[in-house]
């Protein structure tokens, strides 16, 4: 494997259009993605178990106001479409995205894109971004584009990032800003409360009741 001589560009992006982006507005309407990375430890029959089990949760309880709130546009308020895909991801085993034990066993994530119909090519170009995107949280405890200090990868990571983001972002149909935050943040809480038998809206209470800002301090914050 080649040295690590390389960094990785945030969704592909020069570091202003990068800042730029994350201050953006919401787009009217838009996609949330869920990918289940069939790499990340677990089978794909388990990854297929646990779509029908969110599936399930999200169905059950869709007249509640905690899913709700979950399922709806921040701004307007309108449903959410939401987009779930099962997949082993060739080339995704070049390089662990980072050695964090706790991170490692995530084998889920939540991206969102500005189309209702999303491909499982843009699903897999978002994921690989906000895998990054949470690496560059972790290593620098901030979720501030302008504080966060790039990180070398091999010559492999930085080619297949490149490849499978494209100009996803560039083109402004993913979408990643402020704004979406915390809607990330309690959809992945949520996936979580599932995977281990829980109760989603008790978890969230309970992590934004001990002060969590970011997903990752899920379930150390709330024991």
């Amino acid at each position: 494997m080649s040295s690590k001589n390389n960094t990785v560009r945030p969704f592909n992006m020069a570091q202003d259009e990068y800042e730029k982006m994350f201050e953006s507005s919401l787009p009217s309407s838009f996609a949330m993605i869920v990918f289940f990375d069939a790499t990340a430890g677990h089978t794909a029959k388990q990854q297929s178990d646990f779509r029908q089990k969110v599936t399930e949760y999200i169905s059950a309880n869709s007249e509640s106001n905690f899913i709700k709130q979950l399922m709806s546009h921040p701004k307007s308020g309108t449903r959410l479409t939401l987009e779930m895909f099962v997949e082993r991801v060739i080339g995704w085993d070049a390089e662990k995205p980072t050695t964090d034990s706790d991170y490692a066993i995530v084998p889920f994530t939540v991206s969102f894109y500005e189309e209702s119909q999303v491909s499982t090519q843009i699903a897999l170009g978002t994921t690989v971004a906000m895998k990054r995107y949470d690496v560059l949280v972790l290593k620098n405890n901030s979720i501030e584009p302008h504080k966060q200090v790039l990180f070398p990868v091999t010559e492999e990571v930085a080619t297949f990032d490149k490849r499978a983001i494209g100009d996803i972002y560039k083109s402004g149909a993913g979408i990643w800003c402020r704004e979406l935050v915390e809607k990330r943040n309690m959809f992945s809480i949520t996936l979580w409360a599932i995977m281990l038998g829980l109760d989603p809206e008790v978890e969230w209470k309970k992590f934004i009741q001990a002060g969590g800002w970011y997903y990752t301090q899920y379930p150390k914050l709330c024991p």
